[in-house]
């Protein structure tokens, strides 16, 4: 399981996920905070006698037969009062099966996506970025990994997410766009060569039960990734 960054919306919920789930490995950035939902998060681990694991860039590691790639993330602890540096923390994951690929991006802002250039390259789904802020997902980053799909996390808010500009990029390239707000949950299905995506109008809470659909940034949405023959959280 993956917490991408300390942001409450990112991380607000796992604690419940790991008291609900059998969970193996946690890997959240390095950062030496104190804070509500990540002191829970680590509480509720240290209940399990599990600790998160720190993760670097160029780690990779194999889920059932998908390979996952670390592209970015930051270790260090920048000021909880610097947004866009704590954003910067996202752990980007590249995850390859079959001849499928995927890219999750957390928060990770432009800066971000200017030092991947070089060695990204035409994907199937992408996890837009920072529930489509205009700080993130610019145009010479699309017309490099261009999407067939992508995805955005975003519910009811005052931020104006997803930022009308980053709609008219992800429309320029013609990428299939779903968004939780108006899709509920994305379930992402594949086989290695065909991907499925199913929207449902419901959530799954960590127990894997429904629950009615909350637009709320503060209340966490799990998306499945369903490879065959296994289910895991992303």
């Amino acid at each position: 399981m993956i917490g991408t960054h300390i942001d409450d919306d990112h991380i607000g919920g796992m604690y419940k996920i790991i008291e609900e789930m059998d969970i193996g490995t946690v890997y959240v950035p390095n950062n030496q905070y104190s804070k509500s939902s990540y002191d829970s998060m680590k509480s509720e681990l240290e209940q399990k006698d599990k600790i998160i694991s720190i993760t670097n860039v160029d780690h990779e590691y194999m889920l059932g037969d998908a390979k996952c790639k670390v592209l970015a993330v930051d270790n260090s602890s920048p000021s909880l009062d610097n947004d866009e540096a704590i954003n910067d923390t996202s752990i980007v994951i590249e995850l390859e099966y079959g001849t499928t690929k995927y890219l999750f991006m957390g928060d990770a802002s432009s800066n971000i996506e200017r030092k991947l250039l070089e060695e990204l390259s035409k994907i199937e789904v992408l996890k837009v970025a920072h529930h489509g802020s205009n700080k993130s997902t610019s145009r010479e980053f699309l017309h490099i990994v261009r999407p067939t799909y992508s995805i955005i996390s975003v519910g009811k808010n005052s931020y104006g997410h997803p930022n009308s500009e980053v709609l008219e990029r992800l429309e320029e390239i013609k990428t299939n766009l779903y968004t939780t707000q108006n899709n509920g949950t994305i379930w992402i299905k594949s086989d290695g060569n065909l991907i499925y995506i199913n929207d449902l109008d419901y959530n799954i809470d960590g127990a894997n039960r429904k629950v009615s659909y909350v637009e709320n940034l503060n209340i966490l949405t799990l998306y499945y990734f369903k490879i065959f023959p296994f289910l895991s959280t992303t």
